[in-house]
């Protein structure tokens, strides 16, 4: 914004401010970069792109309306996740699904619906804050669920969680933990082995 003294204002000037004003209000933020990051999934570019092809086939859908949530058999409301709730239970043979937005929520969902007011069990070296302030631990908490800290912020052990299940153990939790990397004097279980493990405790 630039100051003028009462002699140096005209209409031309004033136009000239305003059209700048506008301009700005209206510049598109978002924009097209290269990510030469070397991360193909950045979650501070967009993470995942969309394919042209993917975009093409959707471009009809997106640009009007659709039945998202209508069930265009009986004429009446339906559920949006019906659009993709048999495809996922294809994909990973699992008896229901339900789709939400971020880890997180996720997370919680899981927890509140099958462990409430029962233990799971994380390593102290997975107890991490993600992106958006969401932190583990009172993620766990807010779910009405106890949590079993095993092992210590550098090492892991598979001991260190089978000494730990219990009759009230509902769940073994395992955080990716996302950019955060111990360096140096570390060691983690990794997935398929407390995958073994859960199947043989039951």
């Amino acid at each position: 914004k630039e100051n003028f003294s009462q002699d140096e204002i005209s209409k031309d000037k004033l136009l000239l401010e305003i059209k700048k004003e506008i301009k700005t209000f209206y510049r598109k933020d978002l924009q097209s970069v290269i990510n030469a990051s070397g991360v193909v999934i950045h979650t501070n570019l967009g993470r995942s792109v969309i394919h042209e092809e993917l975009y093409e086939a959707c471009k009809d859908i997106i640009c009007n309306y659709s039945n998202v949530e209508f069930d265009l058999e009986n004429g009446k409301r339906g559920s949006r996740y019906a659009l993709v709730l048999e495809k996922l239970k294809m994909l990973f043979e699992c008896e229901d699904a339900l789709v939400v937005n971020n880890n997180a929520a996720a997370v919680f969902l899981v927890l509140n619906s099958l462990c409430y007011d029962k233990e799971v069990i994380s390593s102290r070296g997975e107890l991490v804050e993600i992106g958006g302030s969401f932190r583990v631990p009172e993620v766990i908490k807010a779910a009405g669920v106890k949590l079993c800290e095993v092992g210590t912020s550098n090492k892991t052990h598979l001991k260190d969680y089978e000494q730990a299940i219990s009759e009230n153990t509902a769940l073994i939790l395992k955080t990716h933990k996302s950019n955060f990397a111990l360096m140096g004097f570390h060691s983690e279980v990794n997935i398929k082995d407390l995958h073994e493990l859960a199947k043989e405790k039951g």
